[in-house]
C-alpha cells in the first residue's frame, strides 16, 4: 500500500501569511503599549530593532533547514534526523503543548472581545463557536486553507497598513496640524529612560515576535518548495521588520510617549487623539481577528507537528492517517482535544490557580528554547553534510555568515531566556519550566534507550 502524503498546493504568499497570522496579534496591538511606555520613543525603537534581529537570525537558519528537509514536523523533524529521536520528539511535544495552551488562551480572549458589543454572553459559548470554526476551517484542503488564512490574516495587516496611512495623512498636516517630530524629543529625550531599565522591555519584545517560526510547517505542502520557502522566509523577515518598527514609530510620531496608557491600545489612543469616531469599535474587531488567525495558524501548526511526529513514532501512529482533502484529520482532532483540556484548566476554578499556572509558566520558556533548538539545527546539519562529504552549495537557501548567525541565534535566545529573571512576573516561568523542560527531554531520552534495548525501537519514517 502506498504511503499517503500531504499534497504540494501552498504558494509562498499563502505560506507567509501562515506566519504572519500566528505572529501578528496581541503582541502589537495590546503590549506595544507596555513597550512604549516603559521605554520610551529611542527605547521602543531599540527595542524592536533587538526583536527583529533576533528573529531575523533564528528565520534564516529556519530557512536552510526547510529548504534542506521540507517535511510538516519544521524543527521537530530536523532536531530527530540531525540530533536524535529522542530530542526530536521531546522539542516537538512541548511545542505542540505551547501552542495548544495559546490557542485556547485566544479562544478565551475572543470571547471576551464578543463581550465588549454582546456584555450579557458568557465566553465559554463564544469560545466553543470560534473553537468549531477553526475546526472546520483546517479540515479543509491545504489550498483551501492557504486561501482562506492568507485573506483572513490580511485583513490585520491591510488595518495596520490604513493606520499608518492615516497617521502619515496627520504628520503632513491632513485633517489637523501636525505634530513633526516633537513628540519624539519633548517629553524627556529621545532617550528618556536609562538602558538599564530598557534591558528588561526589549528582552519581552521578542516574545512578540515569535510565532514567525510556523511559516517551515507549511513546507511539506509547498508547491515547489526550493523557490517557495527562500520567498515566504525573505517575506515573512521583511513584512514582520516593516509592519512593526513602522507602525510603532508612527504612533510615537502622533502622540506622546507619556499619554500612551498600558491599559489601552496604542493603536485605539491615537485614532481617539484624531478624533475619528468608534475607534474602540474599529480596533476591537481587528484584534478578534487578530486572536482568531493567530489561532488559525497555531492550529495548523499543531496538527502537522502531531502528523510529522507520528510520522517517526514520537506519538500514536493513527495521527498520520489522512481525509479525502490529505489534511491530517485525527491529529486536528487530538490537537481540539487538547484545546479543549486546556480550556477548562482555565475555567475550572481549582485548576486555574493552580495546573493552569503550571501549564503557562512551562510555555513561557518554551519559544525561546524552540528559537536555539532551530541554531542547533542548522549547526548539526552542515556538520553531517561536512561527514558525508556534501558541498553547501547544494543547498539552495543558506544562512550567511556560518557559523556566526546559528551561534547568534543561539546566544540571544539564551540572553533572553535568563533575562527573565529581571521580570518579577516571568521568574516563575524561568524557576518552573526550565527543569520540566529539562524532564521532558530526559523522559524521552530514557524512553528511547528502553525501546533500544528491548528490541522495539522503530525510527519510523
Amino acid at each position: 500500500m502506498e504511503k499517503q502524503r500531504l499534497k504540494r498546493e501552498m504558494t509562498s504568499g499563502q505560506m507567509t501569511m501562515v506566519g504572519l497570522g500566528a505572529l501578528i496579534g496581541t503582541g502589537l496591538f495590546l503590549n506595544s503599549a507596555y513597550t512604549i511606555k516603559n521605554a520610551g520613543p529611542g527605547g521602543a525603537i531599540l527595542c524592536y530593532l533587538f526583536g527583529g534581529l533576533v528573529m531575523w537570525s533564528v528565520m534564516v537558519c529556519l530557512g536552510e533547514l526547510a529548504v534542506a528537509i521540507p517535511k510538516a514536523g519544521s524543527f521537530q523533524e530536523y532536531s530527530t534526523r540531525l540530533i536524535g529521536h529522542w530530542f526530536g520528539h521531546a522539542i516537538g511535544w512541548l511545542y505542540w503543548f505551547s501552542w495548544v495552551l495559546c490557542i485556547a488562551w485566544y479562544l478565551s480572549a475572543s470571547g471576551m472581545y464578543m463581550q465588549y458589543w454582546l456584555p450579557d454572553t458568557p465566553v465559554w459559548i463564544w469560545s466553543i463557536l470560534f473553537g468549531i470554526a477553526l475546526f472546520i476551517f483546517n479540515n479543509r484542503a491545504a489550498r483551501k486553507f492557504g486561501t482562506g488564512q492568507f485573506w483572513f490574516a490580511g485583513i490585520k495587516v491591510f488595518a495596520i497598513l490604513i493606520f499608518i496611512l492615516i497617521c502619515i495623512g496627520r504628520l503632513l498636516g491632513i485633517g489637523g496640524p501636525s505634530p513633526g517630530f516633537s513628540n519624539l524629543v519633548d517629553h524627556g529625550g529621545f532617550f528618556p529612560v536609562g538602558l538599564v531599565a530598557i534591558l528588561p522591555v526589549m528582552m519581552s519584545v521578542v516574545f512578540a515576535y515569535q510565532g514567525t517560526e510556523v511559516m517551515a510547517a507549511t513546507a511539506e505542502e509547498a508547491e515547489d518548495p526550493n523557490k517557495a520557502i527562500p520567498r515566504a522566509i525573505n517575506s515573512t523577515i521583511f513584512q514582520t521588520l516593516a509592519l512593526y518598527l513602522v507602525s510603532i514609530f508612527v504612533i510615537m510620531l502622533c502622540i506622546p510617549w507619556t499619554a500612551i496608557n498600558i491599559d489601552e491600545s496604542p493603536f485605539v489612543t491615537v485614532l481617539k487623539t484624531f478624533g475619528i469616531s468608534g475607534a474602540d469599535h474599529i480596533m476591537n474587531f481587528i484584534i478578534l481577528v487578530a486572536a482568531l488567525s493567530a489561532a488559525n495558524s497555531a492550529v495548523y501548526t499543531c496538527t502537522r507537528f502531531l502528523f510529522g511526529l507520528g510520522e517517526r513514532n514520537g506519538a500514536p501512529k493513527f495521527v498520520t492517517e489522512l481525509n479525502k482533502d490529505s489534511i491530517p484529520f485525527n491529529a486536528l482532532v487530538l490537537t481540539t482535544v487538547g484545546i479543549i483540556i486546556c480550556l477548562l484548566t482555565d475555567q475550572i476554578p481549582v485548576l486555574a490557580s493552580t495546573v493552569n499556572v503550571w501549564m503557562w509558566a512551562v510555555s513561557g520558556v518554551i519559544g525561546s528554547i524552540a528559537w536555539i533548538v532551530i541554531g542547533m539545527d542548522v549547526i548539526f546539519l552542515r556538520r553531517q553534510m561536512a561527514r558525508e562529504g556534501k558541498s553547501i552549495d547544494s543547498l539552495p537557501y543558506r544562512s550567511p555568515s556560518y557559523p556566526f548567525v546559528p551561534i547568534l541565534a543561539i546566544v540571544l535566545n539564551l540572553i533572553v531566556l535568563f533575562s527573565m529573571l529581571m521580570a518579577p512576573d516571568q521568574r516563575l516561568s524561568l524557576y518552573l519550566g526550565i527543569p520540566i523542560v529539562i524532564l521532558t527531554f530526559v523522559c524521552f531520552y530514557i524512553r528511547e534507550k528502553a525501546m533500544i534495548s528491548s528490541g522495539k525501537f522503530n525510527a519510523g519514517a
